[in-house]
This record gives C-alpha cells, sequence and structure tokens, in this order.
C-alpha cells in the first residue's frame, strides 16, 4: 500500500497536521481548531471551508474567545489562509479557512501508529497503517535517517520551541540540509540542538530570545552545545 500526496485529499491533509502539532508552534485550541477544519468542514476538491465560529465552538467544545484565539493564532502562524471577518453571525460574515500544505514537509509516508490512534480518539480514521504495513509494504534502505526529511525530523523535535514566537521551517530546513552538504554530522547537529534545548529550558524565561532555527543552523551552534549544559544552581534559603 502506498500513500500519495493526493491533492487535497486525507493523506495530504493528515501529513498536514501532524506537521502543524511536530511544529510545536501551536497551542491546544489552535491544534483543536485546525483538525476540525481539516476532517470536518474541507471540501476536498477546493481545499476551503467556510464553518461559522458557532460550529467551531460545537466541534471543539470551546468557548467563542478561544474559538477566535485560535483563529488568529492559526492566520499568524502562516500555516492557514483566513479571509473575512469571522463574527459566526449569518453568511456573510463566515471567515474562509484554506491550509497552506506546501509548508508542511512530509517526514513519512505513511502514519505511524501514535499518529493513527491520535486521530482515531478524534473520530477522524479508524483503518490508518501500521509501522507493520509500512515496514513491509517499503523496507528500509541503509542510507534511511541519515539525510532528507526524515534527519529533519530528528532535528526539529529536538529543537527548542519559540512558540509563540515564528521559527520558519522552511528556511531552516534548507540551512540543516546545506550543512549536511557541507559535511556537518548529522547526529552532532542533532546532539548540539538537545542540548540547546535543555540550556533554554533551565535559563530563557522568555521565548523571544530563543534563536530562530535557520539563524542557529547558519552559524553553526551546534558547535558550541555538544556537551549538556551546566544544571542550575539551586540556592535553598535557612530559616
Amino acid at each position: 500500500m502506498k500513500a500519495e500526496r493526493d491533492g487535497n485529499g486525507l493523506i495530504a491533509r493528515l501529513d498536514f497536521y501532524i506537521d502543524m502539532v511536530r511544529s510545536r508552534q501551536f497551542g491546544p485550541a489552535a491544534r483543536d481548531v485546525a483538525i476540525v477544519l481539516l476532517y470536518r468542514q474541507m471540501n476536498g476538491r477546493t481545499g476551503r471551508c467556510y464553518p461559522a465560529i458557532a460550529t467551531l465552538m460545537e466541534e471543539t467544545s470551546l468557548d467563542r474567545r478561544s474559538v477566535q484565539r485560535a483563529i488568529i493564532e492559526l492566520k499568524k502562524s502562516g500555516w492557514w489562509q483566513v479571509d473575512g471577518r469571522g463574527r459566526g453571525a449569518g453568511r456573510g460574515h463566515a471567515n474562509s479557512y484554506r491550509p497552506i500544505l506546501e509548508k508542511s514537509v512530509v517526514y513519512d509516508a505513511f502514519l505511524r501508529p501514535e499518529k493513527a490512534s491520535f486521530l482515531s480518539r478524534k473520530g477522524v480514521v479508524s483503518d490508518a497503517p501500521t509501522r507493520k504495513n509500512r515496514e513491509e509494504d517499503s523496507p528500509p534502505s541503509p542510507s534511511r535517517g541519515c539525510e532528507g526529511p526524515s534527519a529533519m525530523a530528528d532535528f526539529w523535535r529536538a529543537y527548542p520551541s519559540r512558540a509563540p514566537h515564528p521559527n520558519p521551517r522552511k528556511p531552516a530546513q534548507r540551512s540543516f540540509e546545506a550543512a549536511l552538504k557541507r559535511g556537518a554530522d548529522r547526529a552532532a547537529i542533532v546532539r548540539g540542538a538537545e542540548n540547546y534545548s535543555r540550556y533554554v529550558d533551565e535559563h530563557v524565561a522568555d521565548r523571544r530570545h530563543v534563536a530562530q532555527a535557520v539563524t542557529w543552523l547558519n552559524q553553526e551552534r551546534w558547535k558550541d552545545h555538544q556537551q549538556p549544559p551546566e544544571p542550575v544552581r539551586r540556592h535553598v534559603g535557612l530559616f
């Protein structure tokens, strides 16, 4: 069984949603609204949908303010095209939503079991292929995971989140691939991202001060983070 990028079809939308989650740029409400838009409201031919605010409230179990904030988050992220006034009070005021599928970087051609489980709980899919199916249909080559989307996925999972601030992935991927072509060690880059993430968790309170991944890669900062950061010393007062 092969999965194809089928325009606005289920597989394309599924890949897009999973990449949204992996980007770590979106809060829970934005993800809930996105999954409703993608799998319950979207026209597979046009790639657009026009649900009222009240519809999104009903299908996500979120209040109006949470839905409106989620819509703003989707629009500002650059992953969604959102047009209209969005008051949800009649046909003329409904937003138009379209996912920008080009933002999605397909890390796997098939669903991982954990993806299928998550989407099954959401009522989206019930018969997604398993990892066993994928391995039988497409045996891994010796070079898999050494370059390309799979390697980028490892880096992106390790890199610290800048949410709610932007961290564009496409230029980061180009910089990542360029670094590999220059001979950089993939494992060293991922290890540097993991250690940088630990440093951020312990020392950086405001995520706007986290470097964008493209800058971090262009400046080869992974070389500065090959060792885990020193743990923060906690001072305990005496009474």
